[in-house]
């Protein structure tokens, strides 16, 4: 989704053909955001110009009342890319929803945040203590606790005192 210039048009080559990739690259259609920003990437060749003639002789058909006609696997490759492309972004933009929600939610759901204040902490779980020094740590840094570590941190707390 990221292809720019000359490593788009060589994806667009082993994807869709040469021929596509030479009506996007006259039209300097060079990424996926200009593409799909195109209302129709094949308008151009509805155009009369001396400058598309090589292009329409290349893509299409000109029929005897001299109406052209787009060649259907080009047509069709390009239907096609329209469509990958379009999954893709999608599946993207849901991916990245889905990273911003579960982000969001284990902040929410982070049970109990005990601010140590840059002094070591001891954190008793079950049998064992693991002293954590935070001379390097930041101020207002914060230190996570789960409950059952909560409630025995509180009993060694009672005990020491």
């Amino acid at each position: 989704m990221d292809l720019r210039d000359e490593n788009f048009y060589d994806f667009i080559r082993q994807f869709a053909g040469k021929k596509v990739a030479e009506l996007l690259s006259f039209q300097e259609c060079n990424s996926v955001d200009s593409f799909l920003g195109c209302q129709d990437v094949t308008a151009i060749l509805h155009l009369e110009s001396d400058e598309l003639i090589d292009l329409k002789k290349n893509m299409c058909i000109t029929l005897s009342n001299g109406s052209i006609y787009l060649l259907p696997g080009i047509e069709s490759s390009i239907m096609h890319l329209t469509k990958l492309f379009k999954n893709k972004q999608e599946e993207l933009i849901k991916r990245s929803k889905r990273r911003q929600s579960i982000a969001i939610s284990s902040v929410h759901s982070t049970p109990n945040i005990i601010s140590n204040n840059l002094s070591p902490t001891t954190v008793v779980l079950g049998n064992s203590s693991i002293h954590r020094s935070t001379s390097n740590a930041l101020p207002n840094s914060y230190l996570a606790v789960s409950t059952p570590a909560t409630h025995v941190l509180a009993n060694e707390i009672k005990r020491s005192a």
